[in-house]
């Protein structure tokens, strides 16, 4: 069951990026780009942004406000279907996700994208799970990234017990910049404890919604060892 969103012209960058996040994954699936697309807009006219279909991909969405003069570049978590996904993941899980050939797609398209930004115009991010993870390492290993960003967000995401710190300086500049988001009891992004890069930390508890998902999918049973772990993931704790 998918969750009705209600939307407000007004809303802040923070209240935005979940649903932004979220809207990465319709880039699934066998419809055509343009019905993709289409789908996104149709879902997120009423926030003023709209996702450009030349600039997105299965991987990516960018978003962009006229208006306000405002890009909003988020990653898709993961698909389990995706062979480059499933082996990113584990290139994480080591501390290695340099050298992962789905980070490395993501951070550079993202890194060519954030080029063609005005000047004039803010830079926001977002993304959940592994998006959440690509968006983090894009953010380390692209100073024209970190030096456009304006705020970032990631739910849950993915974090490594074993990436090394960074100076100290970019550190402090990407702690004003960048809050991780995740439910007290998720899995995947409980490394966050141990070592944690940079960004602030929100935490929340996990929701008691009818839109939470009801079954785990056999493909995550592997991961996820009981319902409420599988729940506390889920992007809709944020939504």
């Amino acid at each position: 069951m998918q969750k009705k969103i209600s939307f407000n012209i007004q809303m802040t960058t923070e209240e935005l990026s979940p649903i932004f996040a979220k809207e990465t994954y319709n880039m699934l699936g066998n419809k055509s780009k343009d019905d993709r697309i289409d789908i996104i807009n149709k879902n997120i006219e009423k926030t003023g942004y709209h996702a450009v279909k030349e600039k997105s991909n299965r991987d990516i969405v960018y978003y962009e406000n006229p208006e306000n003069k405002s890009v909003f570049i988020s990653h898709r978590g993961t698909d389990f279907n995706k062979k480059n996904d499933v082996s990113a993941d584990l290139y994480f899980a080591l501390g290695k996700e340099k050298h992962s050939k789905g980070f490395k797609t993501r951070r550079n398209k993202t890194s060519e994208l954030v080029k063609a930004i005005p000047d004039d115009y803010k830079l926001n991010m977002s993304g959940h799970s592994y998006g959440g993870a690509s968006i983090n390492d894009t953010i380390r290993n692209k100073k024209n990234v970190r030096e456009k960003l304006n705020e970032a967000h990631t739910y849950n995401s993915a974090f490594s017990p074993f990436t090394t710190k960074l100076k100290p300086k970019i550190k402090d500049d990407l702690d004003e910049k960048v809050t991780h988001h995740r439910t007290s009891s998720d899995a995947v992004s409980s490394a966050s404890q141990i070592n944690r890069q940079f960004g602030k930390m929100k935490t929340y508890k996990t929701k008691n919604d009818k839109h939470l998902p009801k079954t785990i999918p056999k493909i995550l049973q592997p991961i996820f060892n009981t319902l409420d772990q599988f729940k506390s993931h889920s992007l809709n704790n944020f939504l």
